[in-house]
């Protein structure tokens, strides 16, 4: 496999962080083999059950603060949970530009659940 850059162009390797410049082309260059074998199919994403019954799993901090950022309150009318904010509008923008599916769900946490795992909490 070999490497690119608009300063240097085609390269092999490096050596001691240092990128040796040849004069390599893209027909001198191996075929990368992905995983399982493949080197004809490039890899397509992150392949998830398509029943939905994983879904990715990200924890939202109720918290007063910022609510711009990210806010989460439940609505009676719809017995929901509403997570919204600059950070999940960025995040749903994130996944629109995605290849493929990723099924997800927002979970809503108050206090410091992290600790338990060493992780200091955020003040």
């Amino acid at each position: 496999m070999g490497f690119w850059s608009s300063e240097i162009g085609f390269w092999r390797k490096e050596k001691d962080g240092l990128r040796i410049k040849n004069s390599v082309s893209m027909d001198a260059l191996k075929q990368v083999i992905f995983a399982g074998g493949a080197s004809t199919v490039s890899p397509k994403g992150w392949v998830l059950p398509s029943d939905g019954e994983k879904k990715l799993r990200i924890g939202v901090p109720v918290r007063k603060g910022f609510k711009q950022l990210v806010e989460v309150k439940f609505n009676g009318t719809r017995n929901e949970t509403e997570v919204t904010g600059f950070c999940i509008d960025v995040f749903d923008g994130v996944l629109l530009r995605l290849p493929h599916a990723l099924p997800y769900e927002f979970i809503p946490f108050e206090g410091r659940p992290l600790q338990r795992f060493g992780i200091p909490s955020i003040p």
